[in-house]
C-alpha cells in the first residue's frame, strides 16, 4: 500500500471516529483531506460527508463564524460540484443567515440536478415567498383596484400631470398605465432585486422598456439629476399595508415632496390621501391567538400567568391582519363605527406634523354586550378627489384590515382589568399613537360615559390630545386627531365624505378639520354562526354602507348560502358627483366593469354548486367520543375563564416556587406573571381538544405502570404545557425539547405548580441529538398549524424511535393518515398566482410573476374557503411511526403510491387539499379537519389546466420524500409530460 493510500486510509477512520463522537469540525477536516487523495471514492462517502457537513456548519453558524462557514461551502461545492442535497442544505444554510439571492441560487442548481428533490423545491419556495411576497397576486388579481388606479391616473396625465414617478413599482403595472395615458416620462423605482428583475421583464414583454427608466432603488436613495432629469408633477405609488402606513409611506413622500415633486407648479400624489376607521369587535378566532383563556388545564393550574400575544406588546408589528370576512366562526361587532384620522399625503405640513408623533382619543360606543378582543381598523384610500377605494371587510379587495389584539381592559376608578367583557352602553376609549412610521394603540380603558366627563379634561392635557368638547345628547365628542398645530388642515385634497348611522346623533366624532360623520361606509356583520345576530341591536358589518341593515341567517341554510349572504359587495371606486369634463363616462365605464366582477366567489356555469366539506360526517370516522366529552369539558373550563383578576407589570423570572409560596408573598392578591408568546403559540396552548386527548393517553400509560420510574420526551417548536401535566401525573422525568423562547414561561408555570428544580429539563429542539438517554414515552408533533408536515419530522421520528425510545415504550402518535379531495377554487387560485393578463388590464404580467407561484398553499380554511367540491375524500398515505424499528432506514419512509378518485362534479383542477389523522391509541384520533382544533389545511396546486367530468377518474402519482408531499396528475392522457 501507498503512502497515500495509507494516509487516506487513516484519515477515512479518523473521520468515522470524530463522526461517531460527534467532533464534527474534525470530521470535516478529515474527510476533506480523504476526498483529496482518493476523489474516486466520492460516491462512497457522500451520506457521512454530508451529515459531517452539515453538522459542522451548524456549529460555525451557531458560533456566528461566518467566514469559516463559507469557507466550508466552497471546499464542499469543489469536491461536490453537482450534488443536489449539498447544493440544498448550503442553501438553506444560506437563507438561515439571510442570503436570500444567494440561497435561490444554490437551491436552483440543486434543482437542475435532480428536479424531483422535493426538500430542495420547498425550500425554493419559501425563499421565492421572501423574494415575492404572496400579496402581490391577489393585488394583481384585483380588478376593480387595478381599474381604479388607471383612471385616476389617467385623468391625472391629462390634466398636466405628465411627468411621473413610480415608487415601489413591483411589476411596473403602474408606470405602464401611466406610459399608456400619455405620460411624457416615467420613472420606476424599487428596493427588490428580485421585483426589479420582474419588472425589467414585464415592460420588455410590452414593448415599453426603452420608454420608462427603471431604478433599483429606494426613492430615498434617488437623486436629481443622477437619476431623475427634473422634479416630476405626480408620483404614484401603492405602498400600503393593511394598517395603511406600515410600508413607510409618510416618510417616504416626505423625503419625495422635499426633493422629487415639483412645487412650481405644484405636483401631486394618487393616492392624495386617506381615511381611517376603527370598530370594537368579538372574535373568537381572535381570542384564542391573543392570550391563554384557560386558568385551569388538566392537572395544571395557569391562573397565576397573564400569557399574552406579543403583538403591541414586544414585537416589532403592532397588529397583525386578516380577512374578516373569511375569519373561522366569524365576528360581531360590538361598538360603533368611528372615523379614526384622515392624512392628506399632498400637505407636506401635515406629514412632517405625522412624523414627528401625534396621538388620537377615540370613543367608541359599546351597542351589545360583548368580549372586546380586538380594534378593527381599516381605511378608504382616497386616489383623487373622486375616486376612492375601499378596504373595509365586504370590499373583497386585496387588502386585510389591521388587528389590534385587546388583551385586557383597564377599568375607571378600578385597579383591576377585566378580560375584555363590554357591557351595552358602555364607553371604550382607545388611545392611538403615530410614530416612526407606525400606527400603535396605546390604551384602551372603558367605563360608563359619567366617569369619562371628569376626566376628558386631564386625558387631553397629559397626552397633548386636540380635543374638541361638545355636548349633544349627555355625550362627549372626541377630535378624530387633526392638530390646530397643524397647516391647512381644512384644505384636504380629498371630499368630504358624510357616512349616516343609526343613532348617529349619539355616536359621532367631531373633527375639528370639520369632516362631517363616521366616515365609514357601514357595517355589516359577517358571523358565519347560525344564529339571529340582530335582536334588540341592530349591527352591520365592515365596510357596508347600510347601517341599519340586519343580518338574520336561516338555520337551516347551507354553508356556502351564508357565504354569500354575508358578501354584500359594493362598488370599490367610489366615483361622486360633480364631476368634470368627461369623467361621468368614467364613472359609468368603471361602474359597470364593476357590476360585471363584483361577485367573484359566484361560479359562472349555473350546474356547478359552491360547497363545503361535512367536517362533521368526516369527524365521525376518526374521533371516539368527542362528541360526548366535549360539552362536559368546555363548560368546566370556560366557566372558570369570566372571573375577574387583577393584572401587574411584568415580573422578573422567578426561581422554583410553588404558588402557595407565591400567595404567602402576596396575602390578600396573587400577582400575575405576564408573559408573551406568538399567536401561533397562544393558539396552540388553547386547544384544550388537542391537550385533552394527549392527556388522556399519558394517564392511561402512567396508570399501566404504577410505581414505575417513568421518563418522557416532548418534542415541540411551539409553546405547550403538555410536559409540566406530565410532571404533575407522575412521571418521573420529563426534557421538553423547545424553542429557548418559550423556556422562561415554562419554569414560570412549572414552579407555580410545585415542580422541583430537575424535574423538568428544558433542551433547545438543535440540541436534542446531544441527549444520550432512553425515555419511556415520546410525544412529537408532526403537523404545523399551518396545516402542512414538519420538516424532516417523520426522519427525525426514526432517530428519536431507535435511539432515545425504550424497546416497550410509546411514541405519538402511533399512526398519521393523509386524507385529501380535489377541489376547484377562484379564490384559492387568486391567492396563489395571477389568473391570466385580463385582471392586469391586459398588461402582459402573469407569465413573469407567476415564475414565483408556490405548488404547496398553507393556512387554507376549509370552513370558509370558498370552492368546488370535484371528488370524495381519499386516504393517500399511511404512515405507521410505531412500527418504526432499528432496520428502518430513510427509503422506508419514502413512499411513492397511485391513487384513482371519481369526480362527483364537472370542473376544473385547482388543487388537491389535504389534510391528517393522527392516532394516539386505538380509541383516540385526532383530525387536523376539526375546526374546534388549531390547525388549518394545506393544498398543493396543481399548474397544469386539467378539466374534468363527472364520471371520469383522476389518477394521481403522490409522493411522500423527506417528509414533504407532492401530487402529479398521470390521468387524463398528456398531463405533466406523462401519458
Amino acid at each position: 500500500m501507498s503512502n497515500v493510500a495509507k494516509i487516506a486510509q487513516i484519515s477515512l477512520l479518523n473521520a468515522r471516529n470524530c463522526l461517531q463522537t460527534e467532533n464534527y469540525g474534525r470530521a470535516f477536516a478529515n474527510f476533506l483531506l480523504y476526498l483529496k487523495l482518493r476523489s474516486d471514492c466520492a460516491a462512497d462517502v457522500y451520506t457521512e460527508f454530508a451529515l459531517a457537513t452539515r453538522e459542522w456548519c451548524e456549529q460555525l453558524e451557531e458560533q456566528k463564524r461566518l467566514q469559516d462557514l463559507f469557507k466550508c461551502y466552497d471546499q464542499a461545492c469543489e469536491l461536490y460540484p453537482d450534488h443536489d442535497v449539498v447544493l440544498n442544505n448550503i442553501g438553506a444554510q444560506l437563507f438561515r443567515l439571510g442570503y436570500v439571492e444567494e440561497a435561490a441560487a444554490y437551491i436552483r442548481k440543486s434543482l437542475l440536478v435532480n428536479p424531483n428533490y422535493l426538500a430542495a423545491r420547498d425550500n425554493l419556495e419559501n425563499v421565492c415567498s421572501h423574494l415575492v411576497e404572496r400579496w402581490h397576486f391577489s393585488m394583481l388579481n384585483d380588478k376593480r383596484r387595478n381599474i381604479a388606479f388607471k383612471f385616476a391616473i389617467d385623468k391625472a396625465i391629462k390634466s398636466g400631470y405628465n411627468t411621473v414617478l413610480d415608487i415601489g413599482t413591483g411589476t411596473g403595472i403602474l408606470s405602464m398605465m401611466s406610459e399608456f395615458s400619455g405620460a411624457v416620462e416615467v420613472t420606476a423605482c424599487d428596493g427588490s432585486r428580485a421585483m426589479i428583475d420582474v419588472a425589467h421583464d414585464v415592460l420588455q414583454a410590452n414593448g415599453v422598456f426603452h420608454k420608462i427608466n427603471l431604478l433599483h432603488k429606494h426613492s430615498t436613495d434617488i437623486e436629481i439629476p443622477s437619476h431623475l432629469s427634473s422634479r416630476v408633477k405626480l408620483v404614484v405609488t401603492e405602498t400600503f399595508d393593511a394598517g395603511l402606513f406600515g410600508e413607510h409611506i409618510v416618510s417616504t413622500l416626505i423625503h419625495a415632496w422635499k426633493n422629487l415633486i415639483s412645487t412650481s407648479p405644484m405636483g401631486t400624489v394618487i393616492p392624495c390621501g386617506a381615511t381611517m376607521y376603527v370598530c370594537g369587535i368579538e372574535c373568537e378566532t381572535i381570542r384564542t391567538q391573543s392570550r391563554l383563556l384557560y386558568p385551569v388545564l388538566q392537572n395544571l393550574d395557569v391562573s397565576h400567568i397573564n400569557l399574552l400575544c406579543n403583538t403591541g406588546h414586544i414585537a416589532e408589528e403592532p397588529y397583525t391582519t386578516e380577512n374578516l370576512a373569511k375569519i373561522r366562526g366569524g365576528y360581531k361587532i360590538l361598538t360603533n363605527i368611528v372615523e379614526l384620522l384622515r392624512v392628506s399625503f399632498c400637505n407636506l405640513c401635515e406629514l412632517e406634523a405625522l412624523h414627528k408623533g401625534k396621538d388620537w382619543l377615540c370613543d367608541l360606543f359599546v351597542k351589545q354586550d360583548g368580549r372586546l378582543d380586538a380594534l378593527a381598523v381599516w381605511f378608504d384610500l382616497h386616489l383623487d378627489d373622486t375616486i376612492t377605494i375601499g378596504t373595509g371587510a365586504d370590499k373583497n379587495s386585496c387588502w386585510e384590515q389591521a388587528i389590534y389584539p385587546v388583551t385586557s381592559i383597564s377599568r375607571k376608578q378600578s385597579n383591576s382589568h377585566e378580560n375584555c367583557h363590554v357591557k351595552r352602553k358602555e364607553k371604550v376609549r382607545a388611545t392611538f399613537h403615530y410614530e416612526c412610521d407606525c400606527l400603535r394603540l396605546s390604551k384602551c380603558e372603558a367605563a360608563q360615559n359619567e366617569q369619562f366627563k371628569t376626566t376628558l379634561a386631564k386625558h387631553v392635557k397629559d397626552h397633548n390630545l386636540a380635543s374638541s368638547i361638545s355636548k349633544t345628547s349627555d355625550v362627549f365628542k372626541t377630535c378624530s386627531g387633526t392638530s390646530v398645530k397643524e397647516c391647512s388642515t381644512n384644505c384636504l385634497p380629498f371630499r368630504k365624505r358624510k357616512v349616516e348611522s343609526c343613532e348617529s346623533d349619539i355616536y359621532t366624532c367631531n373633527c375639528e378639520a370639520n369632516i362631517d360623520g363616521n366616515g365609514l361606509d357601514g357595517e355589516n356583520v359577517l358571523e358565519n354562526k347560525r344564529t339571529n345576530i340582530c335582536d334588540d341591536v341592530e349591527t352591520g358589518g365592515i365596510g357596508n354602507t347600510h347601517y341599519s341593515q340586519c343580518h338574520n341567517v336561516d338555520t337551516n341554510c347551507s354553508a356556502s348560502q351564508e357565504f354569500e349572504n354575508s358578501s354584500n359587495i359594493t362598488n370599490l371606486c367610489t366615483l361622486e358627483e360633480n364631476k368634470t369634463d368627461n369623467y361621468e363616462q368614467v364613472a359609468a365605464c368603471i361602474n359597470q366593469e364593476i357590476d360585471i366582477i363584483s361577485n367573484p366567489c359566484v361560479i359562472e356555469n349555473n350546474e356547478k354548486s359552491t360547497s363545503y366539506l361535512d367536517v362533521d360526517r368526516e369527524m365521525e370516522k376518526c374521533s371516539l367520543d368527542i362528541d360526548n366529552t366535549d360539552t362536559h369539558v368546555t363548560t368546566s373550563i370556560v366557566g372558570r375563564k369570566t372571573r375577574l383578576t387583577e393584572t401587574f407589570d411584568a415580573m422578573p423570572p422567578l426561581e422554583y416556587m410553588d404558588s402557595a409560596t407565591v400567595a404567602g408573598k402576596y396575602p390578600h392578591t396573587v400577582p400575575k406573571l405576564i408573559s408573551y408568546a406568538e399567536q401561533v403559540d397562544i393558539e396552540y396552548v388553547n386547544d384544550i381538544q388537542l391537550n385533552r386527548h394527549y392527556c388522556h393517553v399519558l394517564e392511561s400509560y402512567r396508570a399501566q405502570k404504577p410505581g414505575s420510574y417513568l421518563s418522557f420526551l416532548y418534542i415541540s417548536p411551539h409553546l405547550s404545557f403538555l410536559g409540566i401535566q406530565a410532571a404533575k401525573m407522575g412521571y418521573n422525568r420529563v426534557t421538553m425539547a423547545t424553542p429557548e423562547e418559550h423556556h422562561n414561561t415554562l419554569h414560570q408555570v412549572a414552579a407555580l405548580n410545585g415542580c422541583k428544580p430537575g424535574e423538568i429539563i428544558l433542551t433547545e429542539l438543535s440540541d436534542l441529538n446531544d441527549l444520550e438517554m432512553k425515555v419511556d414515552v415520546i410525544v412529537c408533533d408532526v403537523v404545523e398549524p399551518c396545516g402542512a408536515l414538519r420538516q424532516q419530522v417523520f426522519e427525525d421520528l426514526v432517530y428519536h424511535r431507535i435511539a432515545s425510545l425504550k424497546k416497550d415504550g410509546l411514541i405519538l402518535p402511533a399512526e398519521v393518515k393523509i386524507h385529501g379531495l380535489f377541489i376547484e377554487s377562484e379564490e384559492l387560485e387568486s391567492l396563489s398566482h395571477v389568473t391570466g393578463n385580463d385582471r392586469t388590464l391586459g398588461f402582459q404580467i402573469a407569465d413573469f410573476i407567476n415564475v414565483f407561484q408556490m405548488q404547496n398553499h398553507m393556512n387554507i380554511d376549509m370552513t370558509s374557503l370558498n370552492y368546488t367540491r370535484l371528488t370524495d375524500v381519499q386516504e393517500i398515505l399511511t404512515i405507521d411511526i410505531s412500527g418504526i424499528s432499528a432496520k428502518t432506514t430513510k427509503n422506508d419512509l419514502e413512499q411513492t403510491v397511485e391513487r384513482s378518485v371519481e369526480v362527483v362534479t364537472s370542473g376544473k383542477i385547482t388543487a388537491l387539499v389535504y389534510w391528517f389523522e393522527l392516532r394516539l391509541n386505538k380509541d383516540i384520533v385526532i383530525s387536523t379537519l376539526d375546526s374546534r382544533c388549531h390547525w388549518k389545511q394545506a393544498g398543493i396546486i396543481i399548474k397544469d389546466d386539467v378539466s374534468m367530468v363527472t364520471g371520469q377518474h383522476i389518477v394521481s402519482k403522490i409522493t411522500l420524500q423527506n417528509s414533504c408531499l407532492d401530487v402529479k396528475i398521470i390521468q387524463p392522457n398528456n398531463v405533466n409530460g406523462q401519458a
